[in-house]
């Protein structure tokens, strides 16, 4: 598989977990690891920080799905009350349990944009303050690969694919953890970037020239 091709399989991946998920975790459950993942992230990042995250994750959240009116609209095609009550009366019970299902689908969609959000902002603070870790990766691979030069070393083509392929594998973890439907620390940024530093340092190394002397 084409890097290109294994990208998009990733990013295919994240957006049809976006809407999958909550078909399988219910509204409440969804509710109650929101809590506990909030109170995670507060604890594990410190009350300052981690309030931030959610602080940020709150106004991008209201800037984006209310204001938007996406919000209104999953609320709107919610069965009120007496919906139910008449779907019960008079309908079969597979309609009634349809019914209730779709709401159960669109309350967990909701908090799923959320909590798409909420990972999406503790992914983006990570990367922001990894930032220095990964120049001082790219500067070691290109400092190897240069003195791969000067000793007239072999750039792998087969080594830099593999490395390439695994960097893509392992790039695609923080997109994961974003959709996954259950609590995961945000602490583990920091392991996730040494994992990902190795094969790129690797990849890096064996990269053909572009222009030859």
């Amino acid at each position: 598989m084409k890097s290109r091709s294994h990208i998009g399989f990733w990013l295919l991946v994240f957006l049809c977990a976006i809407f999958v998920v909550p078909y399988f975790v219910r509204g409440v459950e969804m509710r109650a690891r929101l809590e506990h993942e909030v109170a995670a992230i507060q604890h594990a990042l410190g009350s300052r920080i981690g309030s931030g995250v959610v602080e940020k994750a709150n106004a991008v959240y209201s800037a984006t799905v209310v204001a938007s009116g996406l919000r209104t609209a999953m609320d709107d095609l919610k069965h009120t009350q007496q919906d139910q009550e008449l779907a019960q009366r008079i309908g079969t019970t597979i309609l009634a349990e349809a019914a209730m299902g779709i709401d159960s689908y669109l309350q967990a969609l909701s908090m799923q944009l959320y909590a798409v959000i909420l990972r999406g902002t503790v992914v983006l603070m990570w990367v922001l303050m990894l930032a220095p870790f990964a120049g001082a990766v790219l500067i070691d691979g290109y400092a190897t690969r240069a003195k791969k030069f000067e000793n007239l070393g072999f750039q792998n083509p087969t080594a830099f694919a593999l490395g390439i392929h695994v960097v893509v594998v392992v790039s695609a973890i923080p997109f994961l953890y974003i959709v996954a439907p259950f609590s995961i620390s945000p602490l583990f940024m920091p392991y996730w970037a040494v994992a990902a530093a190795l094969p790129l340092s690797f990849a890096i190394q064996h990269m053909q020239p572009v222009l030859t002397r």
